[in-house]
């Protein structure tokens, strides 16, 4: 949980100055999940611990195709899934996506932007299908709109220690 928070603001740092998520502070993150895993687990939870590294992966991979999240992001998301399991990394991703949408859309708002963010949505839209291909999102908004994700993951992360996830929601 601790190690967790530290990689995560590290994370966030590293974005907002350097604008990418360094790979060894990746490479650190998965190492550490699999050596818990390795001396403290041992045999227990290893598949868990695997589905929550490869989950992201597959979930957010439409979105890394489009450009709307980094592969930094993802690999993130994987982090949270080795070091914390399938539950934490699931309530993480939703929270992170819902609080960006939010910061997102207040964004907006503010700035006068939101008839012209849905228009290039809709123009994107109806050039994929016509092109029956995904295409960068970037290349057709009017305005390139960048937002830094990984405090998002932060805060989803910090929301998923709090119990605020789907399974409380379900549940």
């Amino acid at each position: 949980m601790v190690l967790t928070s530290l990689i995560l603001l590290a994370a966030v740092r590293s974005d907002m100055l350097c604008e990418k998520i360094s790979n060894r502070l990746i490479a650190f993150g998965l190492l550490s999940g699999i050596g818990y895993h390795i001396c403290v687990l041992q045999t227990t939870g290893w598949m868990d611990m695997i589905v929550a590294m490869i989950l992201p992966v597959m979930v957010c991979w439409v979105l890394f195709r489009i450009r709307a999240l980094g592969a930094g992001d993802i690999k993130l998301f994987s982090v949270v899934g080795c070091l914390n399991g399938t539950e934490t990394v699931v309530n993480t991703m939703i929270g992170a996506i819902v609080i960006a949408a939010g910061y997102a859309f207040f964004y907006l708002v503010k700035n006068r932007q939101l008839f012209s963010a849905f228009s290039d949505l809709f123009y994107y839209a109806e050039c994929t299908l016509t092109q029956k291909r995904l295409c960068s999102y970037r290349s057709y908004a009017a305005v390139v709109r960048k937002m830094h994700f990984s405090p998002a993951v932060l805060l989803g992360y910090f929301g998923s220690l709090m119990g605020v996830g789907l399974w409380t929601l379900i549940g």
